[in-house]
């Protein structure tokens, strides 16, 4: 059927995933999704949200181990081939484990979206003073942009940046240095 040029698809019957299950491969617990009220969908809707930031923390947590247990070099490799995220998705799950497990700002104040954690964990020391009075578990990523580019874009550093900046230039040849490992391994079985 067509409207003013659009196509109106049929909704779904609303009982159309009644009785299925979410996947528990990985020894989560099997959940029949089931619709009762309006509430009752809310509420379980922000627990699954809250378990994927716990998942998401996990995650991150586990790279962080493994990027230290690791040889040099191997930590990236393994993430390239083996992991089903890219390495620069590794570097900001890792970010926002070790901002939140710094206890910088309480979890409870941090928005459940790992994205946003992100924007918030790559503040400097001096725009996370700024921006915490707004921090809350609402903030979204559009206005921790904002905030952020807002915050950066108010003129030079201040020297208590310098220690950051250093960490990051450190941080930043090491990745250079990894990416030049990989390319030569490429280049040599290439």
């Amino acid at each position: 059927m067509k409207l003013d040029g659009k196509v109106k698809l049929p909704r779904p019957a609303p009982d159309r995933y009644a009785g299925l299950f979410a996947d528990d491969e990985n020894g989560r617990r099997q959940e029949v999704i089931a619709y009762h009220s309006r509430s009752h969908t809310v509420e379980r809707i922000k627990a699954l949200w809250e378990r994927a930031r716990d998942d998401f923390l996990a995650i991150g947590r586990w790279l962080v181990v493994a990027k230290a247990r690791m040889e040099h070099g191997e930590f990236e490799a393994m993430v390239r081939a083996e992991l089903p995220f890219s390495p620069s998705r590794a570097r900001q799950l890792r970010t926002v484990a070790e901002f939140v497990d710094s206890g910088r700002i309480p979890l409870e104040r941090l928005p459940p979206a790992d994205s946003v954690i992100y924007e918030i964990a790559t503040l400097s020391e001096d725009e996370l003073a700024a921006a915490e009075p707004d921090i809350r578990p609402t903030l979204t990523r559009i206005e921790a942009k904002a905030f952020k580019k807002r915050v950066q874009g108010a003129g030079a550093p201040p020297a208590s940046d310098r220690p950051a900046l250093i960490k990051r230039i450190a941080r930043l040849r090491q990745e250079l240095a990894e990416a030049e490992a990989m390319l030569a391994a490429l280049d040599r079985n290439g």
